[in-house]
């Protein structure tokens, strides 16, 4: 059963020396000593050993584990123990990587103080802030178009491309006005009482926005920019019906007044082709604008003047052209102002330029200003400046316009008639003439159809080429 006989130390002996000791059995519960002592139950005595650090069990039987972990000072789970980055502050400098501050103590040279080491080189930064550091070495982060448009934006918000740029956009309205103001003194009598009144004139002049004072439409060769005479011109209407016919003088000029309709321009020169090829479809070249190219064209308004500027390519040589040139006849044309055209519109084009560029990438007041202005002169170039070319006759007793009436233009000094026009119905009346000293006649017309002459103007001075105001008779 249960139980153990042990007599003289011998199990299941017959010695009269026996005791008796319960045993477990299949799991019967038998009393051992508990966990912490040794000996046989019940005798049972505390043990004064444990199993060592670094082992488990219950002493004396003591095993080492056999889950391995990282060894000090690396991190990561077993075996991929790596060693972490630590960042300290390089020689020479104090403080908590990466806030490091020059230490006290001395030194000199261009090895003072090197920087710290980057710590982030090669590594894509987090997102949600941070800069990298800048390179090292001295050389430059490649860039694509922001670093240019960067670049530029260094230059113009600093303050010596800041000072260049209001240099370049200022200089380029000074050297308009100047050339005009050289266009007077040469090419035209000059005297400081005349000059004044016309200043502002002569300022669009040098931007190419008033190209001279023309109120009239010019014939000229496409390649060298020379007016064109005789040119013989055929105004006619929609329907090919011959309305008014012109001859240009020597300076390519002419001009028709017409009552509001659609009309086409037909001109007729030896050796000249119309219309260009070489201009194309242009509305205006460097010298003139409004270009004619035999398109249908709407007269809108009674006194309106036709005076639109007409190219013509040639064909063969033209001696009369060369020596016209040559002798300097014509009064309202020179080379001279050919060049100060195009000199003042390269101005205005690198000026313009600048002046937008400055106005992104520095919107100062000053710039904003240059810009305006600019832009304003760019629409009066485009648009042009209506010019006052019509006369105009007028009863005195009635204040009515004096309808078809003639006009007879006189030399003052030879008293020859020069050229005649007639009224429309509105009173007024176009007339061309070379600079001189004029006097003009006016006869009215007579119920019966006759005319009489009702008026002679005093001595009329011509500056422009064209006679124009108001008369009254």
């Amino acid at each position: 059963g249960p139980w153990t006989w042990t007599c003289d130390g011998i199990n299941g002996g017959t010695s009269d020396n026996c005791s008796a000791s319960k045993r477990s059995v299949g799991g019967g519960g038998g009393n051992t000593c508990p966990t912490g002592t040794t000996g046989t139950y019940p005798d049972c005595v505390a043990s004064s050993q444990t199993c060592p650090t670094g082992t488990i069990g219950t002493y004396p039987d003591c095993v080492t584990p056999t889950v391995n972990v990282c060894p000090s000072g690396t991190i990561g789970t077993y075996p991929n123990c790596i060693t972490p980055i630590v960042n300290t502050c390089p020689p020479g400098t104090t403080g908590t990587y990466p806030n490091c501050i020059t230490s006290s103590s001395s030194c000199s040279g261009s090895n003072c103080n090197p920087p710290p080491p980057c710590p982030n080189c090669g590594i894509t930064p987090p997102q949600g802030g941070g800069t990298n550091p800048p390179p090292t070495g001295g050389g430059s982060t490649p860039s694509g178009g922001g670093g240019i448009i960067s670049q530029i934006r260094d230059i113009f918000g600093s303050p010596s491309g800041n000072i260049i740029a209001k240099l370049i956009s200022t200089t380029s309205l000074v050297i308009g006005a100047l050339g005009a103001i050289g266009l007077l003194v040469f090419a035209t009598q000059f005297s400081l009482s005349s000059f004044l009144p016309h200043l502002g004139t002569f300022f669009l002049v040098g931007f190419g926005i008033k190209k001279r004072e023309r109120p009239w439409g010019t014939v000229y060769d496409s390649i060298t920019k020379q007016p064109l005479d005789p040119v013989y011109l055929t105004l006619v209407d929609k329907d090919q019906k011959e309305i008014s016919t012109a001859l240009t003088d020597l300076d390519g000029r002419y001009g028709f007044l017409a009552p509001p309709g659609w009309y086409m321009i037909r001109p007729k020169k030896t050796n000249y082709v119309f219309p260009s090829i070489h201009l194309g479809h242009l509305t205006r070249d460097e010298v003139y604008l409004d270009l004619y190219f035999g398109n249908y064209f709407e007269i809108k308004s009674e006194g309106e003047v036709i005076t639109k500027n007409i190219p013509m390519d040639p064909e063969h040589f033209d001696w009369n052209e060369v020596a016209k040139a040559d002798a300097n006849l014509m009064k309202f044309y020179s080379k001279r102002d050919m060049w100060l055209v195009r000199i003042s519109e390269w101005f205005f084009r690198i000026g313009f330029l600048v002046s937008i560029l400055a106005l992104i990438f520095a919107p100062h007041p000053y710039n904003i200003i240059i810009f305006a202005l600019y832009v304003t002169l760019l629409i009066f170039k485009e648009v042009g400046i209506n010019l006052s070319k019509l006369g105009t006759v007028i009863e005195k007793s009635t204040g009515a316009p004096l309808p078809f009436a003639i006009i007879r233009v006189f030399s003052h000094e030879l008293g020859n008639e020069v050229i005649h026009k007639i009224t429309t119905g509105n009173g007024l009346f176009y007339c061309l003439v070379p600079n001189s000293s004029y006097y003009l006649t006016v006869e009215k017309k007579n119920p019966d159809g006759t005319y009489t002459q009702v008026f002679k103007s005093d001595r009329i001075d011509v500056e422009h080429g064209v006679i124009k105001g108001r008369f009254e008779v």
